[in-house]
């Protein structure tokens, strides 16, 4: 699936897409040593190998933004929510959701819009799943993405600790209930 709104390219990875799964790794990669550099050891710091993402493909929809020719950013979307997420800390605990993890847009891309776009992208896609809402976290410290989830007007919807990690859920509700 590749949906283009110029001048982003959204494409959804699949298997054997060996080229585009190592750019998607190559932005972690960059995001996690930018974070790394500005803030600090912490788990958001961790390169992770390779292997792992290839399983994250074939288990969820991993989506890389291109940009001028270049993969400028990435985002998963599942319907299983990570197991912390629990449905007590939302509004509407039974409301089909999607959940969005991952998402990185490689630091000299930053600032530029990409990152709006992509929370724009995922949006879409879960309402296409006919889900009511959107459901994901950030790192409760300075080298979160907390700042920019609530500049976007996503709803804090409670702090979760997470083996000494703090993170808060968001939620963004895209079609109430009826």
């Amino acid at each position: 699936m590749t949906i283009t709104i110029e001048p982003l390219t959204l494409i959804k990875l699949s298997r054997g897409d060996d080229r585009l799964l190592h750019e998607v790794w190559q932005i972690r990669t960059a995001c996690a040593h930018d974070l790394h550099h500005r803030f600090g050891d912490g788990h958001w710091a961790k390169v992770s190998p390779l292997a792992p993402l290839r399983r994250v493909v074939r288990e969820k929809h991993v989506y890389a933004v291109r940009w001028g020719g270049e993969t400028v950013a990435t985002f998963s979307l599942s319907q299983v929510g990570p197991y912390y997420l629990t449905p007590d800390l939302f509004d509407e605990p039974t409301a089909r959701a999607a959940y969005l993890t991952a998402l990185a847009v490689r630091p000299r891309q930053q600032h530029h819009g990409a990152g709006r776009w992509c929370m724009s992208q995922a949006e879409a896609l879960a309402r296409s799943w006919g889900c009511r809402s959107l459901r994901f976290d950030a790192y409760d410290h300075p080298a979160g993405a907390w700042a920019f989830y609530d500049r976007g007007g996503y709803a804090r919807c409670g702090v979760v600790n997470v083996y000494g990690v703090r993170l808060i859920a968001y939620e963004r509700v895209l079609m109430p209930a009826a």
